[in-house]
């Protein structure tokens, strides 16, 4: 097997982990001698108990805000005998670093008032008792992830920042120090002060522990946020743990997969602007490939895919289900038993061969819909002819409004765009690759679809890989129902082009007129490096210029 560790860093990313380790429980079979399409050990760990059935918990490394998992607790599902443990004998028995940023705010400290303690809802009570049923989830109960969550973590996979406070009404998700709610987890530099500040943590020894787990590490999928302190601390966390464990960086066959949420609503100042720059930079360094997401996609414009009656986009729940659509293809073909794609071959082909071309500008969810003889083809009802025509004539409207021609016998809605609110380019792109992730039954048609981009470029690779069962994570009963309108037409497409240039041009920029960085905002940028930056910017734009095309700005 090829092993993949996840790290969620931020109450948004654990949302959309919780979505994808969900539809992982799903892959599992409670019945003895059932087989299964998936090695459910690329994603999850697995430990026989004293009565020789198997547990599984998530490969995963989650952080968090004080207060920011909600009602989950470390040692919920471990029984009295493991908490009333000494540290030693917990890390003996459930492994090292459980007792690591563990939620004391409160408790150990009279200065502060205790952490309200905060209550189970009816979906996790009844998931305790075994009684669940469809329809107990609702937008007023999924505040946190922890609320839908199926599976129970290792205690050492969920880690708290205990001097930062999780604010759930807050819509900046910045969360507060303890000390006072004037001080914001809100950018790069407070969140590599945070990594730095504890002495007696070791964030790398949970990675360790599930390193030493895999027989075939692959890589990781890092989820986390550029436009709060998560940026640094992220960028801290994996600056050290490829320090310790991979070369410095320079172990090639391993693979680092950024998915980067961009807060598109936030209103920028100098301050948030410059962490911004400095941890898409800094994280793009840090990746093998980059994945740079907005929060806040055009849903309206893709109403062919999104059901807007049933959508709540203030929902996290809501948003992020439709995120771990995305990332759920992709870890669906790195785990069926059939034509399984690693992450080291989704790259290669993606990146072919210029590995500092890594940002992936294009992200978009497809939704292909059935044509309208299929449509009607299957009413079993009895209706008269006129009924018929009226019946033809409102499918093809609808076709008509959603979409336009795609593959043959199909109609394609306007594609969900997850990066031009991040991008803005001002031109037309230009791809240097790529790939496709589709649904083997649903027929696409890649040539027809490209021909336009095709018509004004020299051709680029374009790379295919099949989904060979029908997907099943819109069909958990944890994944917000109806707010896809087809789930089985979804297919994913991510490529390489030239959309982040015009971007990386607005950074130059900003940074060349942002001549001296000091104490601004109450924190200090003495160790902003800005003409290190620079260059970074500038070798970054090279590689996403198209044919060496000429250039507006003068060169430094």
């Amino acid at each position: 097997m090829h092993e993949t560790i996840t790290l969620g860093l931020s109450q948004n990313a654990n949302h959309i982990a919780t979505h994808l380790y969900n539809n992982q429980e799903s892959h599992l079979s409670y019945k003895k001698g059932s087989s299964s399409n998936y090695d459910n050990l690329v994603y999850l760990t697995s430990t026989r108990n004293f009565q020789g059935t198997i547990n599984y918990n998530p490969r995963a490394i989650l952080y968090e805000l004080n207060g920011g998992i909600g009602a989950l607790g470390k040692f919920d599902y471990y029984g009295p005998e493991i908490r009333g443990m000494h540290e030693e004998e917990r890390d003996e028995k459930i492994g090292k670093g459980s007792m690591q940023n563990v939620d004391t705010f409160g408790e150990s400290d009279d200065l502060f008032k205790p952490f309200p303690k905060i209550e189970k809802n009816s979906y996790q009570k009844a998931l305790d008792s075994g009684s669940v049923k469809q329809g107990m989830l609702t937008v007023e109960n999924t505040k946190y992830w922890s609320d839908y969550n199926k599976l129970i973590y290792k205690p050492s996979s969920l880690n708290t920042l205990t001097d930062w406070v999780h604010d759930p009404a807050s819509d900046a998700s910045f969360g507060h120090s303890r000390n006072g709610e004037q001080s914001k987890f809100s950018n790069y530099y407070v969140g590599v002060n945070e990594y730095n500040s504890k002495e007696n943590v070791d964030h790398t020894e949970t990675f360790r522990s599930y390193l030493e787990d895999c027989d075939l590490f692959q890589g990781m999928n890092i989820l986390t946020e550029v436009d709060s302190g998560w940026g640094g601390f992220t960028d801290s966390y994996l600056t050290e743990i490829k320090d310790e464990y991979f070369n410095n960086g320079g172990d090639s066959k391993y693979s680092f997969w950024n998915w980067a949420i961009y807060n598109n609503n936030l209103t920028m100042d100098l301050d948030s602007k410059l962490s911004r720059v400095k941890t898409t930079i800094a994280l793009i360094k840090n990746s093998t490939l980059y994945f740079g997401v907005t929060g806040s996609p055009d849903y309206k414009k893709s109403s062919g895919i999104i059901n807007q009656d049933n959508f709540k986009q203030s929902s996290l729940w809501h948003s992020s289900a439709v995120k771990s659509l995305l990332i759920d293809n992709l870890w669906t073909i790195g785990n069926q038993n059939s034509e399984r794609i690693s992450m080291n071959q989704f790259e290669s082909e993606l990146l072919r061969g210029n590995t500092s071309r890594n940002i992936v500008g294009d992200i978009n969810i497809h939704s292909e819909s059935k044509a309208v003889e299929d449509r009607i083809e299957n009413m079993m009802i009895d209706v008269s002819r006129n009924q018929i025509n009226d019946l033809y004539a409102s499918a093809a409207s609808e076709a008509s409004e959603v979409g336009s021609s795609g593959s043959k016998g199909n109609t394609e809605s306007n594609p969900l765009d997850f990066t031009n609110e991040i991008y803005k380019p001002l031109k037309p792109s230009k791809y240097f690759s790529k790939s496709y992730i589709i649904p083997i039954n649903l027929g696409v048609d890649l040539a027809a679809k490209n021909k336009a981009q095709l018509s004004v470029q020299e051709p680029f690779p374009i790379t295919e890989y099949n989904i060979m069962n029908p997907s099943t994570i819109t069909s958990n009963y944890t994944f917000p129902q109806d707010i896809i309108r087809e789930p089985t037409s979804i297919y994913t497409e991510f490529g390489i082009s030239s959309k982040p240039k015009d971007l990386l041009k607005d950074y130059k920029l900003f940074l060349q007129r942002t001549s001296k960085i000091s104490n601004r905002g109450g924190y200090k940028y003495d160790n902003f490096d800005i003409d290190e930056l620079v260059e970074d910017v500038n070798g970054l734009i090279e590689e996403y210029t198209y044919d060496w095309e000429s250039e507006d700005e003068e060169w430094d």
